[in-house]
């Protein structure tokens, strides 16, 4: 899901500038065939006609980009409420007390994989044994997936009717970071920890 974000963020940033060009090199035709109220009328429809292409493309891409956090948030309200079975909570049980070695809690960690209750457990037992286990909170995750939603819509709402003080490969620091795909990487890492705070992000090992 989280190759999605980056492909529908490509997408669009693709397609605006496909809507740019044709709106600039419109400009520079009206310019080259027409003068005084012609051009004012012509170049006034152009830009409406742009500035309502924009409008709808933000519109489907936003509706697009809603429909895969809705995915992703419900994903991990699913995963917190599953139930953890009774094999699963004697297994935890019956290792609370093991002096358990880092590989073995990894190796758990990897089975638990996708049911924080039962890595929370885990994260307990871990300590237990002197070892870092990284644990990605419930809250955590969720905060991070609304404060990500909310810089790729305002990645898609950036254009706010001037084009010259906007563009997707002018130089623009935040929208390259965006166009790389690093704030959708690092939440997805952080998703990963969520799910498996072994397996997960890089930092992990």
């Amino acid at each position: 899901m989280f190759n999605k974000i980056k492909e529908e963020i490509k997408s669009y940033a693709e397609q605006y500038n496909m809507l740019k060009k044709v709106y600039v090199d419109r400009n520079k035709e009206l310019k080259a065939n027409f003068i005084g109220k012609t051009f004012d009328t012509e170049f006034a429809a152009n830009h409406e006609q742009f500035n309502n292409a924009v409008h709808n493309l933000q519109a489907e891409f936003k509706g697009k980009l809603n429909e895969v956090f809705e995915q992703l948030t419900a994903s991990i309200k699913a995963s917190v409420t599953a139930d953890l079975g009774s094999e699963m909570i004697a297994e935890l049980n019956l290792i609370k007390d093991m002096k358990l070695s880092e590989f073995e809690i990894k190796g758990y960690a990897e089975k638990y994989t996708g049911n924080p209750k039962a890595l929370r457990i885990l994260k307990g037992i871990a300590e237990q044994n002197g070892i870092t286990f990284v644990y990605t909170s419930y809250d955590d995750i969720l905060v991070m997936m609304k404060e990500l939603h909310q810089r790729v819509t305002a990645f898609i709402n950036g254009y706010q009717g001037d084009y010259k003080t906007f563009g997707f490969y002018d130089g623009d620091y935040n929208h390259a970071v965006i166009l790389t795909g690093d704030p959708v990487d690092l939440a997805e890492d952080r998703y990963n920890d969520f799910m498996n705070p072994f397996k997960g992000s890089a930092s992990n090992g």
